[in-house]
Formats: C-alpha cells, structure tokens, sequence
C-alpha cells in the first residue's frame, strides 16, 4: 500500500477537522410589540401587540385586535411586515377613501441601540439612497408592497455592502450561543413611518421585539453567506 505525501495527508487532516465544527445561526421570531399612532390635535394613540390572535375566555371567538403578531390594522390602513435580513418588507393596504403618500423623507428606522437611521425604500438605487425622495402614492381601497432599509447601512467597499439589521451567525460552543441569546431576547427596533391622509399626517411608530431565538445548524458555506455582505 503506497503512503500519503505530507501534502495530502495535511489536505486529509484539513477536511477531517473542518468536518468536526458545528457552524450555527439565528432563526428569529419577531412579533410587533406595540404601534403608536400621532394625529395632529388628537391624543396619541397605542396600540399592544400580541403575537398570537387572543380569544374571549366566555365564547373562544378571536377577540379584534389591532396589532397581532406582525400585523397591524386600523381605520385609515392595514399593514403586515417581515423581518428580512437588510430590510424590513411591508404589504400595506389603504382602509380609506382617500389616497394616502407615505412620506419617505422623514421616515426612520431605529436600530437597538436607540438610534435613528433614514431609509430607503424598492426602486431606489444605492448611490440615490440619501437624495430626496418623492412620496409613494396609494389610492383607496389599493395595496403597496415595499421595504424599509436603512440608508447608511449600505457603503461602497470595492462593491456594494449591506449590513444585516441583525447578528446572523452564532457561536459554536452551546455557552457562548447562550449568552449571545440572552442578550439579544427582548431586544427592540423600529420603523417610524409618516402617511398623509389629505391634508392630516398619521404618524405610525412600528415598534419590533425579538421573542425567541432558535439555533440552526448550518453547513459551512451557508454560514459563510451569512458573513458576507449583500
């Protein structure tokens, strides 16, 4: 029997222990905590979100709720999020008569740590993402889908690159996985997004809660696509 070259005995070694490690990531679960609505000259409005429908105790009939796990409705609109891993994607529907012009200019996204961030939003190119940026218009009754991004997230690197809105990998060991789960459970974001109505602006705060973390195992070159920047 012939013996391996160093090389490939190296190569072997290399491969074997590659094998061995556990590469994870974070599988969040997102609901809405709670959506503050500001009408000028009225009180401001929030609503308590609720990540699963709540039942009356006395008929077990779905009780109505306005917010209801990434799901908000009131009279003037509906709207329903996902928390996707550079943005958050929203379908929104326009309750009223009227047509309704979200006011992208004064948007905000609010990281974790309390800060404010302008956004963008689909059809919007990079280099453009800090210009001006005209009111997305929907008549009555009719439905936008669209995204929320954070506009400095996004930085020309030999190519463009976007940072996650949150952590995308995990540790290895089941401690350290642990601790970094703790810290980020509870965790909260934001999305304040201004809607004219007419002449009224409706100011909608979106506030997002991390309610539980699951560790996926990976394969290794998925996890690397986690690490790398879109």
């Amino acid at each position: 029997m012939k013996s391996l070259g160093i090389a490939t005995l190296l190569t072997l070694l290399a491969a074997v222990a590659v094998a061995e490690d556990r590469y994870f990531v974070p599988e969040y679960d997102i609901s809405l905590a709670s959506v503050s609505v500001r009408v000028p000259g009225k009180q401001i409005v929030r609503h308590f979100g609720s990540p699963l429908p709540l039942l009356d105790p006395n008929t077990g009939n779905p009780i109505d709720s306005a917010v209801v796990g990434l799901r908000f409705s009131d009279e003037s609109l509906s709207v329903q999020w996902s928390v996707e891993k550079t943005a958050i994607a929203f379908d929104l529907k326009n309750n009223s008569e009227v047509p309704l012009a979200i006011l992208w200019n004064k948007a905000s996204y609010v990281s974790p740590d309390g800060r404010a961030h302008p956004v963008f939003h689909q059809g919007i190119r990079y280099a453009d993402r800090m210009a001006d940026k005209a009111p997305s218009v929907v008549p009555g009754g009719d439905r936008l889908s669209d995204v929320v991004a954070p506009a400095d997230f996004v930085r020309y690197e030999n190519g463009w690159r976007t940072e996650p809105l949150l952590p995308q990998t995990l540790p290895s060991s089941s401690e350290a996985r642990k601790a970094k789960n703790d810290l980020l459970l509870g965790t909260s974001f934001k999305v304040f997004l201004p809607v004219a109505f007419d002449l009224a602006v409706h100011e909608y705060t979106f506030e997002f809660v991390i309610l539980w973390i699951d560790d996926k195992e990976v394969s290794w070159d998925e996890f690397v696509s986690r690490l790398k920047k879109n």
